[in-house]
């Protein structure tokens, strides 16, 4: 199988995570289980209840890089939707003995895709074999899995539109994540006008979409009508204009194939303020880069969005204009901010998007052993919280209170 992405189409449907299913996973409740919103979905709890844990958790499986989990016993099984096709996959893995023998792990992982109630294909790795089963006939590969490469690259039917997975990153609650992909940010690729990617991060495929069939020269700048997010940022805090550009810090012939190897740095954006001062993406005030660092961090995800803390250091108009951004994008967001919780009513509608929508994370002791648990709302919390948010009377945040879910 070739491990060259393939891109989804402008107009194909987005992908939705729609189920998770731990069986096992160090700290976490054996048998938790959630079923997600389509939409917006919020992370609710103490600190130490596990947020960020389960947003990482969620980074693992849309991505399908398991690779942060090398060393930990672990089972899960989850649900993904894609257009017309639904993925059914299972992870099971059993750590090497011996640190450093990757060769010893045990990994079992199952997918099944269907469409409809049909099967079209059910795909196993089991004890280095790679079985795939397809209109009643089965074919065998050998095939070593390593955790450090996402499944899509061992596991897509080879006549699938598109990948089951998409990379996906985890939006902190800081500003590292904008200084990851301006200051400390790297492109190096091999052929980078032509718009050919193996299986590469968020950032990667943004800047290779950007230089697509693009001329080769030392500078590449992009304005807000070039960049959608960019014009979107620029609306927002009201600018004159913005720039984003890269330079290209050297080429290199690689030897002794016949080919040059690329390396762009230096990404950065340039604003001017309506009064015509001038300033960097630096000086703008912390809640601006965090917008500045969620429109950037939109733009390279199509699909889902996972953000810890969104709401930091943002006025209430940012955070609708975050809500709008979003989109049609299935999210996963943890905050202790009842400013993003009062923006939601709009996205309930009903009971049973009130289960779906929130995620409820507290520890227990069971056994003389602290877990995490992870749950949506019982059908009981969720009639009775939507039955208090049609009354109009409370805030969100007031009724999550009031029935002790937050």
């Amino acid at each position: 199988m070739s491990p060259r992405v393939r891109h989804r189409p402008a107009t194909s449907p987005m992908l939705k995570l729609k189920r998770l299913k731990i069986h096992e996973l160090p700290r976490v409740r054996s048998g938790t289980e959630m079923v997600f919103n389509d939409g917006v979905n919020v992370l609710l709890g103490l600190n130490g209840a596990g947020k960020t844990t389960l947003l990482l958790l969620l980074t693992y499986v849309i991505s399908g890089r398991f690779e942060q989990l090398r060393d930990v016993r672990f089972h899960i099984e989850y649900e993904m939707v894609d257009g017309s096709d639904t993925y059914c996959v299972t992870v099971r893995h059993n750590p090497a003995s011996q640190p450093l023998r990757s060769d010893q792990a045990q990994t079992y992982v199952e997918l099944k895709r269907f469409r409809g109630e049909r099967l079209l294909d059910r795909m196993t790795i089991e004890a280095g074999k790679l079985r795939i089963t397809r209109d009643g006939a089965t074919e065998e590969f050998d095939r070593h899995l390593d955790l450090m490469y996402p499944l899509a690259i061992y596991l897509v039917p080879l006549d699938a539109p598109t990948s089951p997975v998409r990379d996906v990153q985890r939006l902190d609650e800081s500003i590292f994540w904008l200084a990851e992909v301006t200051d400390q940010a790297v492109f190096t690729s091999i052929e980078p006008y032509s718009g050919a990617l193996v299986f590469a991060s968020p950032f990667e495929v943004f800047i290779g979409e950007l230089l697509r069939g693009r001329e080769d020269k030392d500078l590449h700048r992009f304005t807000a009508d070039d960049l959608p997010f960019l014009r979107a940022f620029t609306e927002t805090l009201g600018l004159a204009t913005a720039t984003f550009q890269f330079e290209l810090r050297g080429r290199e012939r690689v030897e002794p194939h016949e080919f040059w190897q690329y390396k762009f740095a230096d990404f950065r954006f340039r604003l001017e303020k309506t009064d015509g001062t001038r300033l960097s993406h630096h000086e703008l005030s912390f809640g601006q880069q965090r917008i500045l660092a969620f429109f950037y961090y939109a733009a390279m995800h199509p699909d889902i969005i996972i953000a810890d803390e969104l709401t930091n250091g943002m006025h209430h108009a940012m955070i609708e204009r975050c809500l709008d951004e979003i989109g049609e994008r299935q999210a996963f967001m943890a905050t202790q901010s009842p400013l993003l919780l009062d923006h939601l009513p709009t996205q309930i509608v009903s009971a049973a998007d009130a289960r779906s929508i929130f995620i409820i994370c507290s520890t227990l002791v069971e056994d003389g052993h602290e877990h995490l648990s992870w749950r949506n709302m019982s059908d009981e919390e969720a009639t009775h919280f939507f039955r208090d948010l049609q009354v109009g009377i409370s805030h969100v945040n007031e009724i999550l209170r009031s029935r002790g879910m937050w």
